[in-house]
């Protein structure tokens, strides 16, 4: 079983830019994707964290999930 971060490595894999994308430098820890309140119930949004897309929403239940903004299925962002 992959690791969510082989997957995302396969499906939108790291470049190096001079400033940002810089995994040495970045340390594993937790990063804001946007206010909880810019998202309501039943609701997307597309959001770029360190040079990844990932997709954040809403369920009906309230409860915020991410995943990875691009879909290996059928090859287009989420």
């Amino acid at each position: 079983m992959r690791t969510s971060d082989e997957f995302n490595l396969q499906t939108q894999p790291r470049e190096t830019h001079r400033i940002f994308n810089r995994w040495d430098l970045i340390p594993d820890g937790w990063y804001i994707a946007l206010e909880s309140s810019r998202l309501k119930k039943e609701q997307v949004r597309s959001v770029q964290i360190a040079g990844q897309h990932l997709v954040v929403f809403r369920g009906k239940s309230g409860i915020v999930s991410a995943l990875d903004g691009f879909c290996p299925h059928m090859g287009v962002d989420l």
